[in-house]
């Protein structure tokens, strides 16, 4: 999912899957008002995950007959259990509240060097990292990626030709040409794309039912070709990436802080916080860390840079196994309205006279921002992972 140079959200596709069989839906709440987005729905038995949208609202589907035990959890949150009676093939409705806990952080631990108590988390983190790898024999997945953009057209309205035949052609390069044209040609994009994951052990992926579930205007051959390979990935790699701030690359480019611990269902959750060395770097991001005492699993990952915000959740699949749920990028929200002036702001106090092409942009922005048309670009990803079959 890191891969992905889509980084920017204002609002996702509220999109429910139905599939036959029994299933299972309803609304997560504080205390039956708030929506409690990110709740977890949990079933011990068949290891079963789902996470709910932004309207608290979640589904799981093919629940077999019977007793139904399940666990709703969330960070900050007193876990809740429930049982279903399951007797026939029908639609169930379980709403769900849940009750805000009081935690209180322990003391700040400052870490100055390599024997801290941060860095000792970071060595267990990645020590069973590698030994879960191994002890993950198999696993089945569905992920549903909701894609979203806006406003992007005015992105070659401004650019001069030759500029935006390079991003093009760069982008193209990469594999991604089709989707870039796609988003650049619309005023307005809405598509949601899912696929069904086979895994027999370490990279060993199989995918099928790619099916894309809704688009907004038509998608063709080649760009819809393109979403079903952005969802080839390793799930297990991307939480536990070497490149990743946690790992051994990653970690020569930040520096880590123990900010203390809370509760989670029973467990102690240690709170890291990274940030970069090089902090004027506008790409690297802050980062927020939640290990699980004992298990060393990373339950949530927050990311905060200058141009965007990236929640990425994770849940024990079982054996101690965590694996991400969902995923969500955020942008800086800035209308062009607002960039416009900054950028009119930056230009007039520069000591010399701007160059050619920045004129001919400014000018072509104006024009926009008189236009009275209301902007605010953004291209984003949302990913839900629910995972079955699981096999240690």
């Amino acid at each position: 999912m890191k891969k992905y140079i889509y980084i920017t959200l204002v609002s996702l596709l509220a999109f429910v899957y139905k599939a036959g069989g029994q299933s299972l839906h309803g609304r997560i709440s504080v205390n039956d008002t708030l929506p409690l987005e990110y709740a977890t729905v949990y079933i011990p038995s068949n290891g079963s995950v789902a996470v709910a949208d932004k309207n608290g609202e979640y589904r799981i589907d093919n629940i077999s007959k019977g007793l139904v035990e399940l666990e709703f959890s969330h960070i900050g949150y007193k876990t809740v259990k429930k049982k279903v009676n399951v007797k026939q093939e029908r639609n169930y409705r379980l709403d769900v509240p849940m009750e805000e806990e009081i935690v209180e952080l322990d003391a700040v631990f400052v870490t100055p060097d390599d024997d801290d108590m941060a860095s000792f988390i970071l060595r267990k983190v990645w020590e069973k990292a590698l030994a879960n790898r191994k002890a993950l024999k198999g696993y089945e997945a569905d992920i549903v990626q909701n894609f979203v953009a806006k406003d992007a057209d005015i992105i070659p309205k401004l650019m001069p030709s030759s500029i935006m035949f390079m991003i093009r052609s760069y982008v193209k390069l990469n594999n991604r040409g089709a989707i870039m044209n796609y988003v650049l040609d619309n005023r307005s994009v809405e598509v949601a794309v899912s696929t069904h994951i086979s895994n027999t052990g370490w990279k060993h992926n199989s995918y099928s039912g790619q099916t894309v579930l809704a688009s907004n205007p038509s998608l063709n051959t080649k760009a819809r070709n393109q979403l079903f390979k952005m969802l080839k990935m390793d799930l297990f790699n991307e939480v536990y990436d070497n490149d990743e701030a946690y790992g051994d690359k990653g970690r020569k480019q930040y520096r880590f802080n123990l900010l203390g611990n809370i509760d989670y269902n029973g467990k102690t959750v240690y709170i890291l916080e990274a940030r970069p060395k090089d902090e004027d770097n506008a790409f690297y991001s802050t980062k927020k860390v939640y290990v699980v005492d004992g298990d060393w699993g990373i339950l949530r990952v927050e990311s905060q840079s200058r141009m965007s915000s990236r929640t990425m959740e994770c849940r024990d699949i079982g054996g101690g196994i965590y694996m991400p749920v969902s995923l969500v990028e955020q942008p800086a929200k800035i209308s062009f309205n607002t960039l416009y002036e900054k950028a009119r702001q930056a230009v007039d106090s520069l000591e010399e006279k701007p160059g050619r092409m920045v004129r001919n942009v400014m000018k072509k922005a104006a024009r926009l921002n008189e236009s009275g048309r209301q902007i605010t670009p953004y291209v984003t990803h949302e990913f839900r992972i629910t995972y079955s079959n699981v096999k240690l």
